[in-house]
């Protein structure tokens, strides 16, 4: 078994002696047969990935009778011999590089000592992972998490267009909708990731693999501030973006605050492993809080969901299952993908669109947000080019659509004809100090603030009766100030980080 270890075991990057961080130096052999192998995995991958498409392609170019049956005998015949070949060459590789590795004290010293790990304390093995940075997929599991029943999915059926609706959203859909989970993004990203994440390991991020409850591994990183700072006792946990890695997302930058950070991959990034189906995403999300809570030792009220663009709809669904969190922090995402798919699809196309996203890819943000009763922000970039049409009308940027649905639940009673009006003045100011010099004429903020503090005295459990004994006057002012509590913005394209000073945990209502 020891010897199988050579052929089966973990590439290794780094390894810590002395000190220090030592980049591992494989010998000519393992070097040449290893970049072999890497090589061959991605063109797999990507074979696996463009088949479906090519073989749903015959009929209409050889037509649905014989002939067309001739050709995929023939596609079989032939890819079956290359196959065959990629594999023998592949395996060939990986014996050789195992050969290889035999020879290099480096490696060997990495098996006596995962050889002695087998006694080991849960601590020591811990401690032990993060001496020697290898290939994730051969890390131990840190945690492993249950299925939290509190989730609840909307993913109804396609009916009738099932089979197309699946085709398109098993391939194309998913490609378009999570493009960073491609082998071919991965492979053309992670020199830069890898890099990224060695430096964050070296200022002191500690990575952790978390199996979920549909059994994909989390890669995370976690800064762990309770015992430097005063905002320690806070943990942001980061969900990243459609083509977003942690090592270069929102992770790295929300980790340059003062608060506790906890970030993660989607399934299918980085060291991840998967696919980001809604499904997947939702038990991603859920076992990194179940994490953070079981094994870091945070509380539920003690955490904060930051989430860029696509990676709100984790935190949308982990607020809706996780009722007592912190807060939402919800940073250039969408109330609803269907209305981004249609901006891109044909209209001729639209019946299979909604059916596919619906069925598939129902990723519903405002559905999910009106279950969590806690505190949220909302960030609007005004220069957005992904969540409106054009980056010069932020009116139809989907943030705005978002916090109109936010607080019809939120503050029924507050959402007149006049406020709903006064609001779109407002929403479509596209400079960041244009809009808080218009709320500022706007809003008696002497006045709000005592109606909220009031409020906040009482013994109303919800803001669903805020305003009910108002007149639309004064609905209108309040609204306009819980407004500027619950939304910001800031001048700025999609992929730009957010300025540390915008960051801060939601206002609580009570």
């Amino acid at each position: 078994m020891r010897f199988l270890q050579y052929f089966t075991g973990p590439t290794i990057f780094r390894y810590f002696a002395e000190n220090k961080w030592i980049i591992y130096e494989p010998n000519l052999v393992e070097s040449l047969t290893g970049s072999a192998v890497g090589w061959a995995e991605s063109l797999i991958s990507t074979y696996l990935l463009f088949i479906p498409w090519y073989l749903a392609y015959q009929p209409l170019s050889y037509g649905f009778n014989k002939a067309v049956i001739d050709r995929y005998i023939s596609i079989g015949t032939s890819h079956l011999k290359y196959g065959a070949f990629c594999v023998a060459t592949w395996a060939l590789c990986c014996t050789v590089r195992g050969l290889g590795r035999t020879q290099n004290k480096i490696y060997t010293q990495y098996l006596d000592a995962l050889e002695k790990s087998s006694s080991f304390t849960k601590k020591q093995k811990y401690e032990l992972k993060q001496k020697w940075d290898i290939t994730f997929s051969h890390w131990l599991v840190d945690f492993e998490a249950k299925v939290n029943k509190n989730i609840e999915l909307e993913l109804p059926s396609a009916g009738a267009f099932a089979p197309i609706a699946g085709l398109i959203g098993h391939t194309f859909a998913r490609w378009m909708i999570y493009p960073g989970a491609t082998p071919l993004l991965n492979s053309l990203l992670r020199p830069m990731v890898e890099q990224e994440r060695k430096k964050l390991i070296e200022s002191g991020a500690q990575r952790a693999k978390i199996l979920s409850s549909t059994k994909q591994e989390i890669d995370t990183l976690f800064f762990d501030r309770r015992l430097s700072t005063r905002d320690g006792e806070t943990l942001f946990i980061t969900s990243e973006g459609n083509a977003g890695f942690m090592e270069i997302g929102s992770f790295a930058t929300v980790s340059k605050s003062s608060f506790s950070v906890l970030g993660y991959n989607h399934p299918g990034f980085g060291g991840s492993t998967g696919t980001p189906y809604p499904e997947n995403d939702a038990a991603a999300v859920a076992a990194v809080i179940d994490y953070a809570k079981h094994e870091l030792g945070f509380t539920e009220s003690q955490i904060v969901v930051y989430a860029w663009s696509i990676g709100g709809f984790d935190a949308t669904v982990a607020g809706s299952a996780y009722r007592e969190l912190k807060g939402l922090y919800l940073d250039a995402t969408f109330d609803d993908v269907l209305p981004l798919a249609d901006n891109v699809m044909p209209k001729a196309l639209a019946p299979i669109t909604v059916k596919t996203i619906r069925s598939i890819w129902n990723l519903n943000n405002s559905h999910y947000l009106r279950q969590f009763p806690g505190p949220v922000t909302i960030l609007r970039r005004n220069n957005d080019e992904i969540m409106q049409k054009s980056p010069r009308i932020v009116e139809d940027n989907r943030a705005n659509q978002l916090l109109l649905d936010f607080l019809d639940v939120r503050y029924p009673n507050l959402m007149t004809n006049q406020s709903r009006s006064k609001l779109k003045e407002f929403l479509a100011i596209g400079r960041r100090d244009e809009s808080i010099s218009w709320m500022q004429s706007q809003v008696d903020i002497s006045m709000a603030r005592s109606i909220v503090e009031s409020w906040q005295q009482s013994k109303d459990a919800s803001t669903t009766s805020l305003g009910d004994d108002m007149d639309d006057e004064l609905r209108l002012t309040l609204l306009l100030y819980l407004v500027n509590k619950h939304f910001v913005t800031m001048d700025g394209p999609h992929g730009q980080p957010i300025p540390i000073q915008l960051l801060d945990v939601p206002w609580k209502m009570r």
